[in-house]
């Protein structure tokens, strides 16, 4: 999830947006990045619990019980060892050099090329054919197509307001981590779980 900051003045009002549902998001969000971090700090606790279980009586699995009843299993995965290629470049000049017939070449396009073409209008959108063509020939270029700037958006980014290089501005983060603490969390979730539930009923 993007949450990159911003240093620009913030020109938005309470009435140019849905200040409910973009407060919750933000909160959710915030919430998020948190649970992401306390997540991974616990998956390495489960893992060390698990290798002393399986090192101890070879236990290669830990039922998950929500009021004594199995709702999950946590199951770990393990390496099984044999060859492998530590460094795919020198692997592949060694084996070109000793066994040149087990190689083979493959025909791609340099990146700083496709970006000429693509970008920096090597190829040009024909109206009249409605067609990509080579901006120096005019020939159709095959495999590309035009596609036009999307009318509505498609996405959107959650970016916290911050205090720029003058000391002027909002510490948008910290607000909404004193606020998150500030809140009753279930409450939170509950209002994450009623928007979610429109979508998982049209499934």
């Amino acid at each position: 999830m993007d949450t990159t900051t911003e240093h620009d003045t913030d020109t938005t009002t309470e009435q140019d947006q849905p200040l409910d549902k973009a407060l919750l998001f933000a909160l959710a969000s915030i919430l998020a990045d948190a649970s992401s971090q306390g997540i991974a700090a616990m998956r390495a606790e489960m893992l060390r619990e698990l290798n002393e279980r399986y090192q101890r009586d070879g236990t290669k699995g830990l039922a998950v019980r929500l009021d004594g009843v199995e709702v999950a299993t946590l199951v770990p995965t393990f390496d099984n060892g044999g060859l492998k290629v530590t460094d795919a470049d020198a692997f592949t000049s060694w084996v070109e050099r000793t066994y040149p017939d087990e190689v083979e070449y493959q025909v791609v396009v340099r990146p700083a090329s496709k970006k000429t073409l693509l970008e920096k209008g090597g190829l040009v959108y024909d109206e009249g054919t409605d067609q990509v063509v080579d901006a120096k020939t005019g020939e159709p270029a095959e495999g590309v197509t035009f596609a036009p700037p999307s009318t509505a958006p498609k996405s959107f980014q959650f970016k916290a307001k911050a205090v720029n290089k003058q000391g002027v501005g909002t510490d948008g983060r910290a607000r909404l981590e004193e606020a998150l603490r500030d809140r009753n969390v279930a409450t939170l979730m509950g209002a994450v779980q009623a928007a979610i539930e429109p979508a998982r009923d049209a499934r």
